[in-house]
């Protein structure tokens, strides 16, 4: 079969897993637009950038597919990010605090983007954990749950 014949495999599971981003932005933008005015504007932002970031995922998706099996069965570096992200949430939400699910998830997300050393990766982790905590509660004064860790963990 001629080379301009040959179909590209298109990564499936990035594909669809952008196309779910892209539509959870849409809805959440579409949401945020019927807040008051005060209140709009951060939410319809965050939501219109995870909206465009599905569309680029679902571009990348096409432009550059990936050669061989995807991660987990199909469901692709970006489902695994959403993985992460919501496996995060649930424990932050549950009592496990800020700072150890902040820093799990940014050892999780590192490690999909394929950082491996092992001491860059804890130094990049807890730069960005240390950011994101300086940034809510220092600055934003943003209250967080409290931890129901027990001992030393629940100051984080």
């Amino acid at each position: 079969m001629p080379e301009a014949e040959k179909k590209r495999p298109v990564a499936r599971g990035d594909l669809l897993t952008g196309g779910v981003i892209a539509l959870a932005g849409l809805v959440a933008l579409l949401l945020a637009l019927d807040f008051d005015a005060a209140s709009r504007a951060f939410p319809a932002v965050i939501s219109a950038f995870l909206a465009l970031a599905g569309v680029a995922v679902v571009g990348m998706a096409v432009a550059k597919p990936r050669e061989g099996a995807t991660d987990l069965h199909g469901i692709g570096s970006a489902g695994l990010a959403c993985l992460a992200i919501a496996v995060w949430a649930t424990a932050f939400a549950g009592g496990a605090g800020f700072v150890i699910p902040t820093f799990l998830l940014q050892i999780a997300l590192l490690l999909l983007t394929g950082v491996r050393r092992r001491g860059y990766l804890l130094a990049v982790a807890a730069f960005v954990t240390g950011l994101a905590y300086l940034a809510f509660i220092v600055v934003l004064d943003v209250p967080l749950p409290p931890s129901r860790l027990p001992g030393l963990f629940a100051e984080f």
